[in-house]
This record gives C-alpha cells, sequence and structure tokens, in this order.
C-alpha cells in the first residue's frame, strides 16, 4: 500500500503527489499494490502513478507495440530522458479510441516509476504538455536518502551486504521481498540503509542467501 504524508505518497523510495484540480479515484483500474489513479475533470484525462518491478523500461514501453494483439500505434520514438535525476523513456502513442503519455523512470535497480495518462482521441493537442500533468511529473522524485540522527554506518553498510548478496543470488528486489515474506517497500528501506530487519527476518534472510545471520546483525547490538 502507498503510504501518505505531508500532501505526497510514498512508496519504495520514490514520492509523488496529485496536481490541483485531479480528484483521486478509490476504486483504482490499476492492478499494482503501490499506484493510484486519478482523474481531471478539466481535460477529461486519467492518468495513473505507480511503482514497478522491472529492469529495462525501454523493452516494456517496446512491448506496447510489438506485441502481436496490441492495438496502439506510437505517435512518437520511444525518448530517452532524464527527470529529477532519473534516467528512463518516454513515448506518446494512440489506438482508436485515446491518445496516451507514458514514461518509465528508474528508481532503483530493479525498481521503476510509471506514469500513464490517456484522453479521448484528439481531444488534447499535447498530452504532456498540459500545466496539470507537468506538475505531476515535476512531483516525482526519489526519496532523499539523508542520514537520520539514530541511522547508524552499520544500517548503510547493511544495505550494500544485502545488495550484493542478492545480486550473487540472481534475484530482484521483489523476488527477495516475496521470499522473505515482507512488503517491497520493506525491502528496498533495509537496501537503501534506513532501517534495520527484526531476527526473525534476519533469520530468512540468512537462508535465502545460504549466509550465517551474524553477516545481517550489528555486532555493537547482538554479542554472540
Amino acid at each position: 500500500m502507498l503510504k501518505y504524508k505531508n500532501g505526497s505518497f510514498h512508496a519504495c523510495g520514490v514520492s509523488f503527489r496529485l496536481p490541483e484540480g485531479a480528484c483521486l479515484e478509490t476504486e483504482s483500474v490499476t492492478s499494482y499494490e503501490y499506484g493510484l489513479t486519478a482523474w481531471l475533470e478539466k481535460h477529461d484525462l486519467w492518468f495513473e502513478i505507480f511503482v514497478d518491478d522491472e529492469d529495462d523500461p525501454r523493452a516494456d514501453l517496446e512491448t506496447l507495440f510489438t506485441n502481436e494483439s496490441s492495438t496502439f500505434v506510437p505517435y512518437s520514438p520511444i525518448t530517452e530522458i532524464l527527470h529529477n535525476g532519473m534516467r528512463g523513456h518516454e513515448v506518446f502513442y494512440h489506438d482508436s479510441k485515446s491518445d496516451y503519455y507514458e514514461c518509465r523512470l528508474i528508481v532503483s535497480e530493479g525498481i521503476s516509476v510509471v506514469f500513464y495518462a490517456w484522453c479521448h482521441r484528439d481531444s488534447v493537442k499535447n498530452i504532456k504538455a498540459l500545466p496539470e500533468i507537468q506538475e505531476a511529473l515535476k512531483n516525482i522524485r526519489i526519496e532523499e536518502k539523508k542520514m537520520e540522527h539514530n541511522q547508524s554506518e552499520f544500517q548503510m553498510n547493511l544495505g550494500q551486504m544485502l545488495r550484493m548478496q542478492r545480486k550473487n543470488a540472481g534475484l530482484s528486489q521483489s523476488e527477495t521481498a516475496e521470499k522473505l515474506g515482507i512488503s517491497l517497500t520493506s525491502y528496498v528501506y533495509y537496501e537503501m540503509g534506513r532501517v534495520c530487519p527484526n531476527l526473525v527476518t534476519v533469520k530468512k534472510m540468512a537462508e535465502v542467501f545460504g549466509v550465517e545471520p551474524s553477516l545481517f546483525l550489528d555486532p555493537e547490538q547482538f554479542i554472540a
């Protein structure tokens, strides 16, 4: 689930907020756990923002047009972009009824944030150029990785250790979280060094990666 705080939605190390005039759809059409759907009445336009588990945003966009059952036709080439420090790709496309704009931005390894908007065909000249859409895109940001007053050097090192062990095991962040029985957001925060896992999770980590539990324990807090 998304976390809402100080006017913004938060998940998996990324934050975003709704533009002025947007209405939040309570029965979201998106199937993603970390996402939302909203409507702009002024332009009769819908958009979604959600966090996805992917490593190659460009490839995912390409499948929109290469899938045999797809009815989408690109207006533009898939273009590489840099947005608020995040690399990604964007594309404009349409089908017989609607026009679409979509961009996919890399937050961290295996985690992307997707912005997807659509409206009736030819009702808007340029979806991305709308002030409300510009505002929504501007507010998609990676959360600052600042050291909290109670955040130890061990927490930062733990994140690096987890990332290394996960890569060695050939797992994505989402796959690792599933094996550990925790949410994707919780695991991402472990790798970011924001929080430390409890002893139950530490034991599961040791089992998943085939190492000793002591590898994930703070020596200043736990004595063998």
